[in-house]
Parts: structure tokens; sequence; C-alpha cells
């Protein structure tokens, strides 16, 4: 392996690892979103006396667990890949 080709597997892991943490951001700010929604919505729904609303925080959970999991599957490829640059950087300096 050349070094033009560390530099760009350097490149990649640099630019990997800012992706990464976004996914890391991005998700704690939709956590947090999540949380405030269904709390409002809860909330709202006791203090109206609506139980018909706490049916609908079921399917809020419903959503959001299925958008946790495949934005986990999405930042699974990244790690994935991440790895794979890895370990090549560190057998082309041992």
């Amino acid at each position: 392996m050349n070094d033009n080709d560390r530099m760009d597997l350097w490149e990649e892991l640099k630019i990997l690892q800012e992706r990464i943490d976004k996914f890391d951001d991005f998700s704690f700010r939709i956590k947090n979103w999540f949380l405030t929604f269904y709390i409002a919505v809860t909330g709202f729904a006791i203090t109206q006396t609506k139980p018909s609303l706490l049916i609908f925080n079921f399917f809020i959970i419903i959503i959001f667990y299925l958008y946790e999991v495949s934005y986990r599957i999405s930042q699974g490829d990244f790690l994935k890949r991440l790895q794979e640059v890895q370990d090549i950087l560190r057998n082309t300096i041992e």
C-alpha cells in the first residue's frame, strides 16, 4: 500500500468518525423530541380526560422504536466500515 492509499484511508476514517458522531447527536435529539411529544400528549390526555389519546401514545412508541431500529442499522454500517479502515491502517503500520 502506497502513501496516497494510506492518506485516502486516513481521510475516510476522519469522515466516518464525523458521520458516526452526527448519528449519535441526531439520535439524541430525536429521543428528546420524542420524550417531549410523549409527555405533552400524555399531559393533555390527562388534563382533558381523553383516554383515547393515551392509546395514541402507544403508536408514538411503536413509530419511535421502528425509526430508532432503522437508524441504528444505518449507523452499524458506518461502524463496520470504520472498523475495516482501522484494521487496514493497523496492518499497514505494522
